[in-house]
């Protein structure tokens, strides 16, 4: 059995009988698209937990293999009835018990593991005592033989059981990770939020104290800018230099084309609007205006 989600969120399930060749698969996708832009910032993100998603992986792939032993040791002991041993049965129908439990409350990974050692071990135990069992090459059993019983092969009832398994366990991993994507952008926009209320606030100062003293705007203005220079820097966005800098078109956008006196032909004359970036790459370019080169004051002139 096996599951797949590629990075456009589609889901392929397959299930295949290892007796018949018979094999039943199905593919679930979203109703909604998302623009290139979305789907690029999704895949980064799944870069950066790819640690925690693998841990996950394991976690959900270990509990589906403890369910796994829970199911072939209760069958035996339905096999075998009467022929256990009181003590043994109890201890066998206990690691079930346990073992529902900690898939149910989803258990941390070395719980997981120690009670699917004990119930492999148990289940050994139980076939050694006669009835279907089957062998595993090179494996030891209790007495050391050398020759140890086995899980029986999976019918196509059970293997469509744990398929369903499969599908419903990824379908909430599914969700868990919708509801802590939603989490982490509420919680950015919050972040942002904050870091621009000051900013706001002292905008607010300053058209209180206009009327009293209008030339103080200017100041004050003056300072909230500076603080929202501020704001765009410690989120990771600089102002782009422009005035003087040559005429780049990944850094700037052309409005105007004019002649200024002492100004290098293809250099950047004024900004009209300012641009930003961070190390991610490019959030707005300037709007500038470009000084003329020399084919274009000759025109003119």
């Amino acid at each position: 059995m096996t599951f797949d989600i590629d990075a456009n969120g589609i889901l392929d399930v397959s299930a295949k009988d290892k007796d018949t060749g018979a094999q039943q698969s199905i593919t679930v996708s979203g109703s909604g698209t998302l623009d290139e832009s979305e789907v690029q910032r999704m895949i980064q993100e799944s870069e950066r937990n790819r640690a925690e998603d693998t841990r996950i992986r394991e976690l959900v792939e270990a509990r589906n293999e403890l369910d796994g032993f829970a199911y072939h040791v209760e069958r035996r002991l339905g096999e075998l009835g009467d022929s256990v041993a009181v003590h043994d049965k109890a201890r066998a129908e206990s690691l079930i018990a346990d073992a529902r439990q900690a898939v149910k409350e989803e258990a941390p990974l070395d719980r997981v593991r120690s009670l699917t050692g004990d119930l492999q071990q148990t289940l050994h135990a139980l076939a050694s005592l006669g009835g279907a069992g089957e062998v595993r090459p090179g494996s030891e059993d209790a007495d050391g033989s050398g020759a140890a019983p086995v899980l029986p092969e999976l019918d196509a009832e059970e293997l469509h059981d744990r398929w369903q398994r499969a599908v419903a366990e990824t379908e909430n991993q599914r969700k868990r990770y919708e509801r802590r994507l939603e989490e982490v952008r509420l919680a950015e926009r919050d972040r942002v939020s904050e870091a621009w209320l000051p900013v706001v606030d002292h905008l607010e100062l300053a058209l209180q104290h206009a009327a009293a003293d209008p030339e103080a705007i200017i100041a004050g203005v003056e300072g909230v800018c500076r603080q929202a220079y501020a704001v765009l820097a410690r989120l990771g966005y600089q102002r782009i230099a422009a005035v003087g800098e040559p005429f780049d078109p990944a850094l700037h956008d052309a409005a105007q084309v004019r002649q200024e006196p002492q100004a290098a032909p293809g250099t950047v004359v004024q900004v009209l609007r300012a641009g930003y970036g961070s190390d991610r790459g490019l959030l707005r370019p300037a709007t500038v205006v470009v000084q003329a080169g020399p084919d274009e004051r000759e025109a003119r002139s």
